[in-house]
């Protein structure tokens, strides 16, 4: 029988060996599950839509024009490239529907000139190109010269937005894929009440190809899938031609990491890197992957650490060459508890949690043609309040998109171009000012994400 005393004294003995015993933390670097894509369907709906309006005429004067070339180039790609097992595509002649072998005469007069009473004379507002998506996953492809009035075009850009650009279609994007193409005939300009009409080319113009769109929406897996065909197929077509991605939620197709095996080969100054755990006192950090860098740091002053890295972005995007201008961070610090012996927000342990902002930092970003992301991370080891583990999970998002020299160029301006400059578009510029201005404001809750660099630190 263990007497009284001895029972409490084998308790506290009991008590201070699993005091004594080191705690294991895991820590992945992993980001979580709401950033990233919801799985692709097995069925997509292609739903191809051609402005049918004789304002689409002249384009198809010349047989092997750039606008009939583009035609036959994406009912090859959409008919024969996709991610998904099945395809269930439609046609449509300015928001009517009509059979795959009336869409390919869209590369004829006739399915213009109203020669032909299956395709009579017909305007309709390019919103009602907008058909909404079935429930299946959707891709939206319009053809379309995008002459439009201005209130027309905001009216537009609100029916894509209401319609796909939206936080209840986090998936989909909007492409423009801006072509200048022969043209030979009468060019229609939408006014509020009326349309002016003008032959082209002519004197006036800068230049004698007139701009015409190809506006896909979609998701985004998809819609990089078909420009990546179009891009190995109609190269010509592509290089003589604008490209833009309005993308408030994916930018690349997987978020890059730090990596060990490559980052840490060298030594670092003011630091020793480590290659899996981190240990100090009573705790043990155990690294869960390979996605991170683990740095001991001496307890005595030293210069701030400066690391020159660089990674390969995972990206088969061929629309949007990122801006680093662009890119900010996010962090979400962590520090060991004392008490709890885990990594908690800092928040959560100091009351002011300002001191910790600075002592981290990625920037000076340059991104190469060949995809690789330089920065560099700077450690201000004197900023630490006192000893201890600290993690740094750093986001590397972009805030927002760059307005693109070719929406001006290509924008016919009252009072700059002349009024009958066909090369030109009017109301180009405040249709993908509006999709721009949609896009960032969807970025400011949840920006898309370039990368993820984690870091945990020993302070010794």
């Amino acid at each position: 029988m263990i007497r009284p005393r001895w029972l409490v004294l084998l308790l506290v003995t009991s008590v201070m060996i699993q005091s004594c015993s080191k705690v294991e933390v895991p820590f992945s670097c992993a980001s979580d599950s709401s950033s990233q894509s919801s799985p692709l369907s097995d069925s997509l709906d292609i739903m191809i839509a051609i402005d049918g309006s004789q304002s689409m005429l002249g384009y198809v004067s010349d047989r092997n024009s750039r606008y009939v070339q583009t035609l036959k180039l994406l009912d090859d790609t959409l008919s024969l490239s996709s991610l998904r097992s099945q395809t269930n595509p439609s046609y449509y002649r300015s928001g009517e529907i009509i059979t795959r072998s009336d869409f390919k005469k869209a590369q004829l007069p006739e399915f213009y000139n109203s020669s032909k009473p299956k395709f009579p004379n017909i305007s309709v507002p390019l919103q009602e190109f907008i058909l909404p998506p079935n429930q299946q996953d959707s891709l939206l492809v319009m053809v379309t010269d995008l002459d439009q009035a201005d209130g027309d075009i905001t009216i537009l850009s609100k029916k894509i937005r209401d319609t796909y650009l939206n936080n209840n279609s986090k998936d989909y994007v909007v492409a423009i894929w801006a072509i200048k193409s022969e043209f030979s005939g009468t060019v229609h300009v939408q006014g509020q009440r009326t349309i002016r009409k003008f032959t082209f080319p002519n004197n006036q113009s800068e230049e004698d190809l007139r701009p015409f769109y190809v506006i896909f929406i979609g998701r985004y897996d998809d819609v990089v899938n078909y420009f990546e065909t179009v891009k190995n197929r109609g190269t010509e077509l592509i290089e003589e031609s604008e490209l833009t991605l309005f993308s408030p939620y994916k930018l690349v197709d997987e978020i890059t990491y730090l990596d060990k095996e490559t980052i840490n080969i060298y030594p670092v100054d003011g630091a020793v890197p480590q290659k899996w755990r981190l240990e100090n006192n009573l705790v043990k950090i155990q690294s869960q992957d390979e996605k991170n860098q683990l740095l001991e740091i001496p307890s005595q002053p030293t210069e701030p650490i400066t690391i020159k890295d660089s990674v390969n972005l995972i990206s088969g995007n061929p629309i949007t060459t990122l801006n680093p201008n662009y890119f900010s961070t996010i962090k979400n610090i962590k520090v060991i508890d004392e008490f709890s012996k885990e990594l908690k927000k800092v928040t959560e342990v100091y009351q002011d949690d300002s001191s910790f902002k600075n002592i981290i930092n990625v920037d000076q970003w340059e991104f190469t043609p060949e995809k690789q992301l330089n920065f560099v991370t700077t450690i201000d080891t004197n900023k630490f309040p006192k000893s201890g583990i600290y993690s740094f999970e750093i986001d590397v998002v972009l805030n927002n998109i760059p307005e693109e020299s070719w929406w001006k160029e290509w924008n016919l301006t009252p009072g700059r171009d002349n009024p009958n400059d066909g090369s030109k578009t009017q109301n180009l510029l405040n249709f993908m000012r509006g999709l721009k201005t949609i896009t960032s404001n969807l970025m400011e809750d949840n920006p898309p994400k370039i990368g993820r660099f984690c870091y945990v630190i020993h302070k010794k």
